[in-house]
């Protein structure tokens, strides 16, 4: 699933492995929007700005990051950083993380 190309509306499936601590917080994080009268889940920014680290680190390719300095420049303050540190502090992506940090604003 490439969900840069794609509305955050097919993303959810990125967390329906809750199995672990990241996948638990992650599925809590969701939210409700409205499409044509119908509530669908859309995970947040930060999750799939987290999932494209991961992926990164996983082998993908560099749109992945490419991904992510967008969401970075598109969402700006309302990003949760310090959520957003920690997971790549726990999961292990400073060198994906620091690697976007360089190149974004």
């Amino acid at each position: 699933m490439n969900c840069g190309r794609s509305s955050f509306a097919s993303c959810t499936g990125l967390h329906r492995n809750q199995d672990s601590e990241y996948g638990r917080i992650a599925f809590t994080r969701r939210r409700a929007i409205d499409i044509a009268g119908n509530a669908v889940h859309v995970v947040s920014a930060e999750d799939v700005l987290l999932a494209k680290l991961r992926w990164r680190k996983l082998g993908g390719s560099e749109r992945q990051l490419h991904d992510v300095a967008g969401i970075i420049s598109t969402q700006g303050d309302k990003l949760d950083i310090t959520y957003i540190e920690r997971w790549v502090h726990a999961l292990r992506l400073e060198e994906q993380w620091e690697a976007v940090r360089k190149t974004s604003p």
